[in-house]
């Protein structure tokens, strides 16, 4: 019993090592290839049968089960990783990424099937970006910083307050909404600490700066009002633009998509998916968990249209769902590629980025 004490212990704490620093943590056949080496001490017949044990079970939850998903893989002019993207209409599309300390933006006009490099002269990582229209657009880097065009995303004015923004907010804004050309909100923050809601109301000229406990990830409007969700929280501004905390389950929140103003669901890098039927203001679970022993899937976007719901993440796997999120198949695909991205294209077509600067186009 002391040995099964000292493997689940193992596994606990170096999964949640390399969960806090992003990186995806290791199938539980390969930690108990670890663990066997301390095991293999032990020679009475009794750690054998735990050996035994150990091993059928981890090999069954470190089964990966393949999504039949049609896709393919188109090529890009960059091998930056590529954080987030935007749907103008049917046949544009824009996408941006980067590294430390050099963004990037592309733009497709043939609905994905070709992208080419807008711009590729900003100093920081570009996490999010948004179009009002074919004209004018917005994006969010690390640190706090934001973009602005006015022509279509060929040249980018910088927007920063150096003296506003308190240091610990500086962080990535990793998702943004516009609900017109003066109005406009980013949802930001790094390491499940601080998060940051960045908002205008005049276009940009002036930023008014919000501050949270934890991390945010993801901004969305709804029936309801503006909804943002991130580590462990959920909020929610009704009117004049400051946002309470909901009663929520206590999840990571990456990604929220709306079918129209009230039906919405939400993932959560937990593995988990809820849906709400209130436009946010109330979320119930409708796909379980992951649970301390057995399958790790982390879902990192997701997007819905009409009737149909495609999230994915990490590995690429991903979840599908025809019926409005009363089912849900899902596994592995997209080549086992991080998908940090997903948008619907059309009723048919959705387009995902991932690192390296891959993208793929999936037909569902």
């Amino acid at each position: 019993m002391l040995l099964i004490h000292y493997y689940f212990s193992a596994i606990r704490a170096i999964t949640k090592t390399k969960q806090r620093n992003g990186v995806q943590p290791f199938c539980k056949l390969q930690l108990a290839c670890y663990f066997l080496m301390f095991l293999f001490r032990f020679n009475d017949s009794q750690s054998h049968a735990v050996k035994l044990v150990l091993l059928l079970t981890l090999f069954l939850s470190c089964k990966k089960e393949k999504l039949d998903l049609v896709f393919e893989e188109i090529s890009t002019p960059t091998n930056f990783n590529l954080n987030n993207l935007f749907i103008l209409n049917d046949s544009i599309a824009f996408v941006c990424g980067g590294q430390t300390g050099n963004g990037i933006i592309l733009r497709s006009s043939d609905g994905g099937l070709s992208w080419q490099i807008l711009n590729n002269q900003f100093e920081y990582n570009l996490h999010s970006i948004f179009f009002i229209d074919n004209q004018h657009g917005f994006c969010g880097g690390d640190s706090t910083h934001v973009y602005q065009t006015n022509d279509g995303g060929i040249n980018w004015q910088l927007h920063f307050d150096w003296e506003g923004i308190p240091f610990q907010y500086n962080s990535p804004l990793h998702s943004a909404y516009f609900v017109n050309k003066d109005t406009g909100f980013f949802a930001g923050g790094k390491n499940f600490d601080r998060g940051i809601i960045y908002s205008t109301t005049d276009g940009g000229e002036h930023w008014n700066v919000a501050g949270f406990e934890h991390e945010l990830r993801c901004i969305t409007p709804t029936a309801a009002g503006i909804l943002s969700g991130g580590y462990g929280t959920m909020l929610l501004s009704k009117q004049n633009f400051e946002f309470a905390t909901l009663d929520c389950d206590r999840s990571f929140y990456t990604g929220f998509a709306f079918s129209n103003s009230s039906e919405g669901v939400a993932c959560s890098y937990n593995g988990a998916l809820y849906h709400t039927s209130d436009g946010g203001n109330t979320f119930s679970l409708t796909d379980k968990k992951n649970q301390t022993f057995g399958k790790r899937e982390h879902f990192l976007c997701i997007d819905a249209r009409k009737n149909k719901i495609i999230t994915s993440g990490l590995s690429g796997f991903t979840a599908i769902s025809i019926d409005g999120g009363e089912n849900y198949d899902s596994g592995y695909s997209l080549n086992n590629s991080r998908i940090n991205a997903i948008k619907f294209l059309n009723d048919t077509i959705a387009i995902a980025t991932s690192d390296n600067g891959k993208i793929f186009r999936i037909h569902l």
